[in-house]
């Protein structure tokens, strides 16, 4: 499988999916703000293309984001389902902390691939 082909096809499926998901319960559709487009984006569009690439590349950073995706979006359906309704656009710090756990695996996938990269040369 293609990194350019994968990866945006995991966000149209996302995409698509939030969509149709909230067509069919008359909601805000695609603002990424609900328990339930949380999970959608984060599980769909994130996790499983990664998960994908990383079984191709066996790629630990890969399988890291992916695992972080896939833990946010449980979350953010957990938080639906204690705090309110799976509807009810209130995730606005969830988000901004799953983005941030997301691009901070990125930065520490990013540092050690170049730090033994940096150490195969100097060796």
């Amino acid at each position: 499988m293609n990194r350019s082909r994968v990866i945006p096809g995991g966000i149209a499926a996302a995409i698509v999916l939030s969509g149709a998901v909230m067509v069919a319960v008359r909601g805000p559709a695609l603002t990424g703000l609900t328990p339930v487009e949380t999970a959608i984006f984060a599980i769909v569009g994130v996790a499983i293309p990664q998960a994908i690439l990383a079984r191709k590349n066996q790629s630990r950073p890969r399988w890291i984001v992916a695992g972080l995706a896939f833990c946010g979006g449980v979350g953010a359906l957990g938080y639906g389902f204690v705090w309110d309704s799976l509807l009810t656009p209130r995730l606005n710090v969830f988000m901004g902390l799953l983005l941030v756990g997301v691009v901070a695996a990125w930065l520490v996938g990013v540092g050690r691939a170049l730090l033994s990269g940096y150490r195969a040369t100097v060796e």
